[in-house]
């Protein structure tokens, strides 16, 4: 499971958080969660949550591009995007999107297609869709 961007509260980074811990414990097992990006809550977050999450910080280029390719599935639950540019890097690369039916995400993802668009802030609606890939 990937996730990209600013590690800050206004995008949603508790959601990753929960949707990667709701992973029944079969799926858990071979499930890794990698975290790029930096931003406010990036020191707290990364000391407080270790178990099988990699914190990358900032990442660009070729290193970016290494890491989507690398993953399965990309998380993306804020709602306060206006064009969303990691989305667009993810299906880029081939990703279904996870991610908040709101702002200029609902416009780059094909529902049931490309990926899956839930209601903003509907935890319960994320972490069921995530268990569709």
């Amino acid at each position: 499971m990937l996730y990209v961007g600013r590690v800050s509260p206004e995008k949603d980074i508790d959601i990753v958080l929960d949707t990667y811990y709701s992973l029944a414990n079969h799926v858990k097992e071979d499930t890794h969660l990698v975290m790029v990006g930096d931003g406010p809550l990036y020191k707290t977050l990364y000391e407080q949550h270790q178990e099988n999450i990699t914190w990358t910080g900032f990442l660009e280029g070729e290193q970016l591009a290494r890491v989507y390719a690398s993953s399965d599935v990309f998380l993306f639950p804020s709602p306060t995007e206006t064009l969303g540019n990691v989305v667009l890097e993810a299906l880029a690369s081939g990703l279904p999107v996870v991610g908040a039916n709101e702002g200029g995400i609902k416009n780059l993802v094909a529902n049931g297609k490309s990926g899956f668009l839930c209601e903003p802030g509907n935890r319960t609606h994320l972490l069921s869709k995530r268990l569709s890939y």
